[in-house]
């Protein structure tokens, strides 16, 4: 029994032991608290976060072409206009309204358009020519056809008559005085070694008799001599004495065939080529698409010409109606704007509804092509988009 006392004393003991080092620990604490570390450094600011700047690729926004042209002032102003608001209205004007560059070119000649309009056969006919001929240009065209006869003369010799696009005011200066021209045109080699000096031309013009190849017409050539601008034509092409030459054989069948060497010589189709020699200059190195474009030109010299005769025999000749024929006699730069855009009228003339609209609403059309803000937007791809749109509807019945 000693013993389990002696054991209890010794667990008290423990106990009050334990409690007097833990009690003796919080007091150390709360009087003298540790102290920390020291830490040297240096203070530094606060690294900002920073994003790129947005920039303009990296917001996708869809095509807004469409309502930026309905919300200009030309836009407002067509769709209150009647005249235009009537055309609109037609169905086929939306098939039409689908092919810009067309109705772009149309408006610039609305007239002769609405009466070709009124005859879909002839509007097909001369989308198909224009498209033959696209490789001319409106301009050389309209020459070619003022000059069907005398063209299609020099387009027998086609590798003479690209020396003769590439050269015009030369031969126009030779045209003036026809009997020297021919007997350049039928001995052209003769006259090839002139190229390298145009003054001994010159000279050998003034003094004929003493130049075999100028001798047999010697008053021809003086009177060439004589004539100031023509010389100075020549030698500032001099160049073509050695084009010539070089297309002998042309140049001797061309004169060689009286009649067709008189009709292109006795026209003013030479100096129409000269007054528009930018515009030949393209078909220099092209003889057969020179060939073709005149041609084509001719084929519309015959239905301008056919506006003179009775209704009955135009539409014989020409395949058309005598009014579609009187205006494009009366316009004819509208077969021109054609030209300069060939696909565009052919896939128009594919589409009789279009033309339909226009042939039911001319007064409209015209009136509607009066307009600058018509013309101006009608070119615009996204004009089309918006004729097509319900906005389009909405605004035409909103007036």
């Amino acid at each position: 029994m000693t013993t389990a006392i002696s054991n209890k004393r010794r667990v008290v003991a423990a106990g009050a032991l334990a409690v007097l080092v833990a009690g003796g620990a919080y007091y150390v604490g709360r009087v003298y608290p540790p102290r920390p570390a020291m830490t040297v450094g240096t203070i530094v600011p606060a690294d900002r976060y920073r994003s790129s700047q947005i920039q303009t690729s990296d917001v996708a926004l869809g095509d807004n072409a469409v309502p930026l042209l309905m919300q200009t002032d030309a836009f407002e102003l067509m769709v209150k206009n009647p005249s235009f608001r009537a055309l609109a209205a037609d169905p086929g004007f939306m098939v039409l309204a689908q092919n810009p560059a067309a109705l772009s070119a149309m408006a610039a000649n609305p007239k002769a358009f609405v009466a070709l309009a009124q005859d879909p056969k002839a509007f097909a006919l001369l989308a198909s020519q224009a498209v033959s001929s696209q490789a001319a240009t409106s301009q050389a065209f309209l020459v070619m056809a003022s000059n069907a006869d005398a063209m299609k003369s020099m387009a027998m010799q086609p590798q003479a008559f690209s020396v003769m696009a590439s050269h015009p005011q030369a031969f126009e200066a030779m045209a003036a005085h026809p009997q020297a021209f021919s007997i350049m045109a039928s001995n052209a080699k003769a006259f090839g070694a002139y190229a390298a000096d145009p003054k001994a031309f010159a000279d050998a013009a003034s003094h004929p008799s003493a130049v075999a190849s100028m001798a047999g017409s010697a008053e021809a050539f003086k009177a060439l001599a004589a004539d100031a601008k023509a010389m100075q034509a020549l030698r500032g092409d001099s160049q073509v004495f050695s084009a010539m030459a070089a297309n002998a054989e042309a140049f001797k069948a061309f004169a060689a065939d009286s009649k067709a060497f008189h009709s292109a010589a006795s026209s003013s189709a030479f100096s129409s080529m000269a007054a528009n020699s930018q515009a030949f200059s393209a078909f220099a190195s092209h003889p057969q698409a020179l060939s073709q474009a005149v041609q084509s030109a001719a084929s519309f010299a015959a239905i301008s010409s056919a506006a003179t005769q009775t209704a009955a025999t135009s539409r014989a000749a020409a395949g058309m109606s005598a009014q579609v024929a009187s205006a494009m006699a009366t316009h004819p730069q509208a077969f021109s704007v054609m030209a300069s855009q060939p696909q565009a009228f052919l896939a128009l003339a594919s589409h009789p509804q279009a033309l339909s609209a226009l042939a039911a609403n001319p007064a409209a059309f015209v009136s509607a092509a009066s307009m600058p803000a018509f013309s101006a937007l009608a070119s615009q791809p996204a004009f089309s988009a918006a004729v097509s749109s319900p906005g389009f509807s909405k605004a035409l019945n909103a007036y």
